[in-house]
């Protein structure tokens, strides 16, 4: 659809918590970051999820995704380990008014965008079940953005508790 540039398949990810600017936080505090992650981590089970239609946002085209158990209190404890490990909040992504919500985006909008119910109708026009699936592990990702696309350059992965590595 015009105005709407698609996620690659390899980029689709779904953001729980960002960490800092990458040229903000030296190598020591990452290493006791991922090791305390690790840790945290090692102590979830894998997360259920389900990721619904997708839908047309202000910026993007994203599906909501739920989850279970809820993914909520990863998310603070991941932030608290942020704050012992590297001594600073959280770097604050942009959040809608009801706080935190799961999502997987699928497209974002570029400089000529549709509106985004030109796109919720023409994606209505199409049947798609919510669709199921298990996560076995977080990563840290080394995230950019840039051509108005989000990609990654580094990524450490950690095992959710009794899951094997995919």
């Amino acid at each position: 659809m015009r105005g709407l540039d698609l996620v690659e398949p390899r980029w689709l990810h779904m953001t729980v918590l960002g960490v800092a600017f990458v040229d903000e936080v030296d190598q020591r505090g990452m290493t006791r970051l991922l090791d305390r992650a690790s840790t945290l981590v090692a102590a979830v089970p894998p997360i259920d999820m389900v990721a619904a239609a997708p839908r047309a946002r202000t910026d993007a085209v994203w599906m909501s995704v739920s989850t279970t158990p809820s993914i909520g209190p990863l998310r603070e404890d991941l932030a608290e380990t942020v704050r012992t490990c590297l001594g600073r909040e959280p770097h604050a992504l942009p959040l809608p008014r009801t706080g935190f919500q799961p999502h997987i985006s699928i497209a974002y909008a570029n400089a000529d965008p549709p509106r985004a119910q030109e796109v919720d109708e023409r994606l209505g026009a199409v049947d798609l079940p919510p669709t199921p699936f298990r996560a076995s592990h977080l990563s840290l990702l080394r995230l950019r953005r840039e051509d108005a696309r989000w990609s990654w350059d580094g990524e450490e992965r950690i095992p959710f508790g009794g899951s094997a590595m995919p």
